[in-house]
């Protein structure tokens, strides 16, 4: 464990490093990029409405012959193939640990049963709960003045997930707003929880007047592991794509928990407008402090 602990502790400090010394170089270039992503949102939107005005009147025929066509078939072939033979199998096991897995009141609860999880065992000395609400604050120093607000709402019914997150980032004089609600699946085995989701996410910069035109499909995915001592870390992504712009956002967080709440320490990773053909994007990173309460 202390091996673990030391080895998380190594990583984080070696990525704050690495940061601070990335960014003596760079600064010159960041203080245009803020700009070059308006420019580049704008740009995106301009050719998705030449793209529409192009495609106005247009009719397609979809015809049996044609490649899409055949390779429509072939692949809905494969995965109706697939749910035939695999399908019943698969929802029975799901449904049978949907309805058996119960969760302790709080991560390291003594009435878990576990010594270091948070989904109840047999020895556990209560029947738990079939669902959890947890709730998340942090506030992160992103380097160059810039600043950061993060909140994120999650809740499990079983194995069902859905989260609220949203996120405020300053850098004068520009607010960057993300906004996204999403729904996945969480699988709990032992001291490890894992959770895939999808959903929507708009993205706004106030005083720049910059805003991508329609919420964006998100996708994402979160781990938590459960160490002994009442430590446990979490890992939350989210991501979103504009044509040829990406927005990602990345965060570890190392936590301790007293009762009910728990508090951490972490790193925060915002990718915004990340241009996939030319690799280039604005980068904000940095060190942050969070508080949870799992209810």
């Amino acid at each position: 464990m202390r091996k673990t602990l030391c080895l998380l502790l190594i990583i984080m400090t070696t990525a704050i490093c690495l940061h601070s010394f990335a960014d003596e170089e760079n600064e010159e270039e960041d203080d245009n990029k803020t700009g070059e992503l308006f420019d580049k949102i704008e740009k995106e939107k301009e050719k998705d409405e030449e793209e529409d005005d192009s495609e106005g009147g247009k009719t397609y025929k979809d015809d049996d012959g044609g490649t899409g066509g055949c390779l429509g078939k072939a692949l809905g072939g494969c995965i109706s193939g697939c749910l035939d033979e695999m399908g019943p199998v698969f929802f029975e096991i799901f449904f049978t640990y949907m309805f058996s897995v119960r969760y302790s009141d709080y991560p390291y609860s003594p009435e878990s049963g576990h010594e270091f999880s948070f989904v109840r065992d047999e020895t556990a000395k209560s029947d738990g709960q079939i669902g959890f609400l947890k709730l998340s604050a942090s506030a992160a120093y992103l380097m160059d003045e810039r600043v950061s607000f993060t909140g994120l709402i999650e809740t499990n019914l079983t194995l069902i997930h859905a989260n609220l997150f949203f996120q405020y980032t300053y850098e004068s004089p520009y607010w960057f707003t993300f906004f996204s609600v999403n729904g996945g699946i969480s699988i709990p085995v032992f001291n490890v929880m894992v959770t895939g989701y999808i959903g929507g996410l708009s993205f706004t910069a106030s005083e720049a007047g910059a805003s991508l035109p329609e919420p964006l499909f998100s996708y994402g995915g979160s781990l938590h592991i459960f160490f002994f001592h009442n430590i446990y870390c979490d890992i939350f992504n989210l991501n979103a794509h504009y044509r040829d712009l990406g927005f990602h956002i990345f965060s570890f967080t190392l936590n301790y928990c007293i009762g009910f709440v728990s508090v951490g320490a972490g790193y925060n990773l915002n990718l915004y407008g990340y241009d996939y053909s030319s690799g280039d994007g604005l980068i904000f990173q940095g060190p942050f402090a969070s508080l949870k309460l799992w209810l």
